[in-house]
């Protein structure tokens, strides 16, 4: 059985193992992950011993021909492939997909060390940190100085039985690719919900389309633009190489093939050559450059922020372009964990990108070698000045590509929307449950005023609460996720389950009294409640007129803003620089006075509740300052506004619970439950469950024939 073949099969199997399995398929991940280190094990050093090697035994000549003709074609290639990348791109559009709060709203985006990326300063640590950029580098400047020296031959000898060593041990790990293909496709099949896999289907779509446009149409019309060469001298030249590879997934073991075709197309010369002919000079040298083949497998980084629910933008597409080119000299498993990252990815979406490889790999390598073929082709025609620009031909070429992309886009874009059709996002935060404890009783919600039993003389307010049998907590009705009305009509939210695991833990019933913003100090003086809650953060000017307790959450100051604008607002300096920037600001709390501070030149908005910016704004406003966990929540409900954090350094606002009458008992008293909370790890469900989104009830078992056929459980 050929190679191909068994990694079909493993593939194959892997998938029906998973379904068979079910959620049993996890340890497979660990073997997936050992395969993963095994490929990626020979990247770098074979990049150092290949570039050197192969550069150091060019003559002056070659170089003169190859740079003065090669690069000006490799270039043409590349902009071609680019610009169809980033057509392709587009078609993952922004939809609204907002979500519960997550880290990433706040975190800085990591800052990457270009200097260390590009520069090699010190060549063996850029290896050991895998800086694949400035290993090139230097392997290319090494590489040219040694052409010409009478002494390299030896060296390049080394460097010749080096890199086929590497390719032997790299041949051994391919040998597992099957095993490893099984092991990761069993994972895949046994964890991922249906959901998700139908989501993929929108890379294996997109890159899909990707390729048959430029292997078919992209790459010969180039050549058959600049060249004497028709379409169908193109595509006979490619036509072998280009099958086996789809067979075998491996560039490399069809050059042979490649060059034998190139030969076939290339007149033969009767001039003496001191360097082999073209086709085995060229070929083997673009080798170990990106091909367009790597360049469209970027194409899983917009595929995987509109996975997430967070497309990227031009701007980052073409980052994505500019930093992934170096990047795939260390080919693609280098290129895509180093870019999930970068772009605040979750890693682990690099095993759906294997999974997917499997398929789209064998289609890229397919585009890969028509890549070297046509570059062979358009270099030695340069080389041997055989140019011949076919201006109409090229013209009716460039309209009908653009046209092609154009049209691919757009159903692109229709598809993937049909694709992306979600329930509304609103349920996810209107249909949480009361409390994550079903064994809690419902808290009563009461009408305002004060309390109907006064303190006894000398009665602290623990003493009256545990003599009556009730807790009162003064509560906002409309201050997502902390406290909000869901759609049964019940009070909800982080701070009306945490006040209801209080008023159980004292023994007592709780009632919840509701007051404004502007009304919490006055009601505290007229005895309406005891303590207040709902993700109060308070000013230190009104520290001493209540007592807090200590802070049981700590949220994030963030900016909420239109989809369409999240871009404007994500520097701190250039907001600041806004003029007439209008801002909308909760009348009360800490947050009211460092939007002031961090944007002296905004004009301030008052507002009683967020719901104003988004329904009925007192006046036009440009964003509204909020804590971010908040404001994740409000987004749910209006998916076309998305969280933004400017901040270079994130500014935290401490949550805390506001104690009436200056009852230093009960504040102790709370103190200490509060640290008993944390360190229960009550507070970190709460905080999993309102305010990140994730459900605390136990997760519904993927369906597997050994569950749901079998009926075996475990």
């Amino acid at each position: 059985m050929s190679l191909s073949s068994k990694i079909t099969l493993g593939l194959l199997l892997g998938t029906a193992l998973g379904l068979f399995l079910g959620e049993l398929a996890r340890p497979f991940e660990m073997i997936g992950q050992i395969y993963i280190g095994l490929m990626q094990m020979t990247i770098v050093p074979y990049i150092v011993v290949s570039l050197i090697g192969n550069i150091g035994r060019l003559s002056h000549q070659d170089l003169h021909l190859l740079t003065g003709s090669g690069l000006l074609m490799y270039a043409l290639i590349l902009i071609a492939s680019g610009a169809s990348t980033l057509v392709f791109a587009e078609s993952f559009q922004d939809l609204p997909a907002s979500g519960f709060f997550s880290a990433n709203m706040v975190e800085s985006p990591p800052k990457i060390d270009w200097y260390a990326l590009f520069i090699p300063a010190n060549p063996f640590k850029a290896m050991a940190d895998n800086h694949v950029p400035a290993v090139v580098i230097f392997c290319l400047l090494f590489g040219f100085s040694m052409m010409g020296l009478k002494e390299n031959e030896s060296l390049l000898d080394q460097m010749a039985l080096i890199a086929k060593n590497l390719h032997r041990v790299n041949s051994l790990v391919v040998r597992l690719t099957p095993i490893g293909v099984m092991a990761i496709a069993a994972h895949t099949a046994g964890t991922m919900s249906l959901e998700e896999f139908e989501r993929l289907q929108g890379f294996y779509l997109v890159f899909g389309v990707y390729s048959v446009i430029m292997a078919f149409f992209v790459l010969p019309l180039l050549v058959t633009s600049l060249t004497t060469y028709t379409y169908q001298n193109v595509m006979t030249a490619a036509k072998t190489a280009c099958l086996t590879v789809f067979a075998t997934g491996s560039i490399l073991s069809v050059i042979p093939l490649m060059i034998t075709g190139l030969n076939g197309l290339f007149e033969p010369k009767a001039d003496n050559q001191k360097h082999k002919p073209f086709a085995e000079f060229i070929l083997p040298l673009a080798y170990p450059f990106p091909n367009c083949g790597n360049i469209g497998a970027l194409l899983f980084i917009p595929f995987a922020a509109w996975f997430m629910g967070e497309p990227l933008d031009l701007h980052e597409e073409g980052l994505l372009l500019g930093l992934g080119f170096f990047l795939l000299f260390g080919k693609i498993f280098v290129a895509i964990p180093f870019l999930l990252n970068y772009f605040q990815l979750p890693e682990d979406l690099f095993e759906l990108f294997l999974t997917g490889g499997v398929f789209a790999g064998r289609v890229g390598d397919v585009v890969g070698a028509m890549h070297y073929i046509v570059f062979t082709i358009l270099a030695t025609a340069a080389m041997k000045k055989e140019l011949a620009i076919q201006w109409s031909r090229l013209s009716l070429h460039l309209i009908g590509i653009a046209l092609l992309l154009m049209v691919s886009s757009f159903g692109l874009q229709s598809v993937l929307g049909h694709l992306e059709e979600q329930t509304a996002s609103e349920q996810k935060v209107m249909t949480r449950n009361s409390t994550i404890d079903p064994q809690h009783l419902l808290a009563r919600l009461v009408s305002k005023g004060p309390n109907p039993m006064a303190l006894a003389p000398g009665e602290s307010r623990l003493e009256r609460i545990q003599r009556l049998g009730v807790l009162r907590a003064g509560i906002l009705l409309d201050n997502l996720p902390y406290s909000y009305i869901n759609q049964r009509g019940d009070m909800v939210g982080f701070d009306v389950d945490l006040l209801t695991r209080l008023a159980k833990d004292l023994h007592v019933s709780l009632e919840l009294v509701p007051y404004e913003r502007l009304s919490l100090h006055e009601q505290m003086a007229s005895d309406d409640f005891d303590i207040a809650a709902s993700g109060l953060s308070i000013a230190l000017e009104h520290t001493n007129q209540i007592i807090l307790t200590e802070p049981y959450f700590i949220a994030n100051f963030s900016l909420v803003v239109r989809d369409h604008l999240r871009r404007n607002f994500e520097q701190e300096i250039s907001i600041a620089n806004m003029r007439g920037l209008r801002l909308g600001v909760l009348v009360d709390g800490f947050i009211g006075d460092s939007a002031q501070e961090y944007f002296p030149n905004a004009t301030i908005i008052p507002l009683d509740s967020p719901r104003e910016f988004f329904e009925n704004p007192p006046s036009p406003m440009d964003a509204l300052a909020i804590q971010a966990e908040s404001g994740a929540s409000w987004t749910l409900l209006y998916p076309s506004y998305s969280v933004v954090n400017p901040f270079t350094h994130p500014i935290r606002l401490p949550i805390s619970i506001a104690v009436a009458g200056d009852d230093s008992i009960l504040a102790d008293t709370l103190n200490t439950w509060i640290s008993l909370e944390k360190m229960n790890g009550h507070l970190e469900r709460l905080t999993d469950y309102w305010v990140s989104g994730k459900d605390q009830t136990a997760q519904k078992h993927r369906w597997s024939l050994l569950r749901n056929v079998l009926h075996v459980t475990f």
